[in-house]
């Protein structure tokens, strides 16, 4: 396998080469490619011109599909058939798969037109052994309501790509890309056809492009451009989730994005890191895909061990992480230890290995909870917060301390003065320590403005501002 592309992508290069893509000096446009298939619904926004293929975002459903939209007229046909003759509908299963393929039929006959006739002579057969037959007619009115639900269920995904490309209007609600193209053979039903239109400013579908045939010729495309076939076209494509570190906190361990999901490829993430515990000689670097703040939410990719780290306090060593995905997916984490320089490279899974109903599903969930994880974070925020002013005036302590024991013995005046600072600070401290030991939300930042406030009234205050002005941001002052 030399590159996966997913199917609206695929498409693009199929539409793009077929007279779709700006020639060269002209201005570069979007497109957006609407791909409902038999099981699945993708969507792609696309920038084309100059010979690059731009993926700018991607969303969809991995549960939705034209297989849907049959069971639905499926469903509503054995309805119809026990209304009729008051009896049970069949249950065999020749019966059922005859009533699927009539379903799939008027489905396809409503593309064109106004109604469908269903006739299904001996479908089954009453109590008295006569034979029951089943004819219906099923108008486009009728589907489009039977299917209400469905059809809505084309609009998250398709607005989501939209708004993440920044190509979504609020007002009129829309999107503003130049050109349409729809991908799939469900996409012949006038309702998709029309939910797609509405999302896209009311932009009419690009002609010239075979539903069934684009996915399989820009594919074919895809295909040339990697064996250098063909030449002066380039494919960039995006990561469909976030990818980012599990970040080791009291309380609960959070997963800090470091290349956010729709990033173009390839990619690049950086962030210095610190150890967790005292004299800590190694660290374990998780790498997490997905769209939780909280690790365990989320998909682990791979891992990486750093070894060798100079004993230290807490907080103190630097950690370099540097997260790279290449343009197919592929991961590779780097972390470096500053004052050694020991390194450690590992390459992981291609971040691309979930399937599209997966990817779906994790969007979703991270959509369905973001209330309730952005209270959890909340709250894990005040015992971040007090644990890291409680780490850096540790640090400060012993600062104070190695000052005090340097000073001349007759330099009694200023050893009281820095005595008395530590005393008073350590008094604080110790109360915040046992606060966050606690995990009480309201403890723990009554110790911190104590702590603050102490800090500050002994001319400390210089190297804690920004904890200051939060402190004031809360009190109101």
């Amino acid at each position: 396998v030399l590159r996966i592309i997913n199917e609206p992508t695929a498409a693009a290069l199929a539409y793009g080469l077929q007279g779709g893509s700006p020639a060269a000096g002209e201005k570069r446009k979007t497109a957006l490619v609407f791909d409902l298939g038999g099981g699945t619904f993708d969507v792609s926004v696309l920038e084309l011109g100059d010979g690059v293929f731009e993926v700018l975002a991607t969303a969809g459903d991995g549960r939705l599909g034209g297989d849907d939209f049959d069971r639905c007229v499926a469903e509503w046909l054995l309805g119809e058939f026990a209304r009729q003759h008051k009896v049970d509908a069949p249950s065999d299963p020749a019966a059922l798969q005859r009533v699927a393929e009539a379903a799939e039929q008027a489905k396809r006959d409503l593309s064109e037109g106004e109604a469908a006739e269903v006739t299904l002579p001996f479908l089954a057969y009453g109590a008295d052994g006569k034979p029951r037959d089943l004819e219906a007619t099923l108008t486009r009115k009728k589907f489009e309501a039977l299917c209400k639900d469905l059809v809505e269920r084309l609009r998250g995904p398709t607005e989501l790509a939209l708004k993440d490309a920044g190509l979504w209007r609020k007002f009129p609600a829309g999107g503003t890309v130049d050109e349409l193209v729809l991908v799939g053979g469900a996409t012949r039903m006038a309702c998709a056809q029309a939910v797609a239109r509405k999302l896209c400013g009311g932009k009419a579908p690009v002609a010239g492009v075979d539903p069934d045939e684009a996915v399989a010729l820009g594919a074919a495309v895809q295909g040339a451009i990697a064996s250098r076939t063909l030449t002066g076209i380039v494919l960039s494509d995006v990561n469909s989730l976030s990818i980012g570190i599990e970040k080791t906190v009291p309380g609960e361990n959070r997963c800090e994005v470091l290349v956010p999901r729709n990033s173009r490829l390839p990619a690049r993430g950086f962030k210095v890191y610190s150890t967790s515990a005292p004299n800590q000689r190694r660290i374990l670097v998780n790498v997490l895909q997905g769209e939780r703040p909280f690790a365990k939410d989320n998909k682990l990719l791979g891992q990486l061990y750093l070894e060798g780290i100079p004993p230290a306090p807490k907080g103190v060593p630097k950690i370099a992480v540097t997260l790279n995905v290449d343009r197919d997916g592929l991961v590779t984490v780097e972390a470096v230890e500053e004052t050694t320089g020991k390194r450690r490279a590992v390459k992981l899974v291609s971040a691309g290995t979930l399937s599209d109903v997966d990817v779906e599903r994790m969007v979703r969930e991270a959509a369905r909870y973001a209330r309730e994880d952005a209270e959890r974070a909340a709250k894990q925020d005040v015992l971040l917060r007090g644990d890291s002013l409680n780490n850096r005036v540790k640090v400060l302590l012993m600062e104070l301390a190695a000052q005090e024991k340097k000073l001349a013995k007759w330099d009694k005046s200023t050893k009281t003065r820095l005595g008395n600072v530590g005393g008073r600070i350590v008094m604080k401290q110790l109360e915040l320590d046992a606060a966050v030991v606690g995990g009480d939300d309201f403890q723990i930042e009554r110790a911190e403005a104590a702590l603050l406030d102490e800090l500050k009234a002994c001319g400390q205050g210089e190297s804690y501002e920004e904890e200051l002005e939060g402190l004031k941001m809360r009190r109101g002052e």
